[in-house]
């Protein structure tokens, strides 16, 4: 087990060179430039809150759920898809919602059906409904199911069905939606980049137009390539 004094220590220094980074940014941007930013500002948020934490005393490691922002914050490709989901959040929490009434009523089911079959898994409402959230991701299967079986062979239609329509129809309209999302984020940066490109050869255009002659003279592109390529 590693002391937990260590720990304490390598998390500071971690949370040290965010802060550094975060400042160097602060310094190379400017105050307008960085705070225009909705990632600058969470990061400011988080990196208070780190240092906060650490030298308050508590039990609860709520460090821990912040770690991942400051992963994301650092990978573009993440952050690309983070502002995706956040995006399709509408259509994700009506899907959500939908998820969550197809856990309160099986959790309802199973502990109806499996309490006495299954107490450490179905024991009550609370226990079924964490069961349950759990099988989604697969994590505990088969063993939550593994008393219910011996009990019936037929219980395991109850499960067949809660994964069929959990697993592999919430879940992946889930996946969908976010994956519609980035795609309609990559289009449109993809049309804002191609317009962008338009202008700058427009401009380009017009300013090797040195007569208003509405084509570039061989003599003008000539001098152009030499001064982009001198060895030609």
């Amino acid at each position: 087990c590693v002391n937990p004094t260590i720990l304490t220590i390598v998390e500071a220094i971690c949370i040290s060179a965010l802060s550094l980074d975060a400042l160097f940014r602060f310094i190379s941007r400017g105050r307008e430039s960085f705070l225009r930013s909705g990632w600058h500002k969470v990061l400011v948020v988080m990196l208070l809150f780190s240092w906060v934490w650490m030298f308050v005393p508590h039990r609860l490691r709520i460090q821990r759920m912040i770690r991942p922002f400051y992963l994301g914050f650092h990978s573009h490709s993440l952050r690309k898809i983070i502002n995706s989901m956040f995006k399709g959040v509408i259509s994700i929490a009506y899907v959500g919602t939908v998820l969550i009434f197809h856990l309160v009523v099986f959790g309802i089911v199973g502990t109806k059906f499996f309490k006495h079959v299954s107490p450490r898994e179905f024991g009550n409402f609370y226990k079924s409904v964490i069961s349950l959230f759990t099988l989604l991701t697969t994590a505990n299967y088969p063993d939550v199911m593994v008393l219910a079986l011996r009990d019936s062979r037929w219980n395991f239609l109850f499960f067949f069905c809660f994964l069929v329509i959990g697993l592999f129809l919430f879940l992946n309209l889930v996946l969908a939606m976010v994956f519609n999302s980035y795609k309609s984020a990559v289009e449109k940066n993809l049309k804002v980049y191609r317009s962008r490109a338009r202008l700058a050869l427009q401009a380009s255009f017009e300013l090797l137009d040195l007569n208003n002659q509405n084509y570039i003279s061989l003599d003008t592109f000539r001098h152009l390539m030499l001064h982009l390529k001198p060895e030609l």
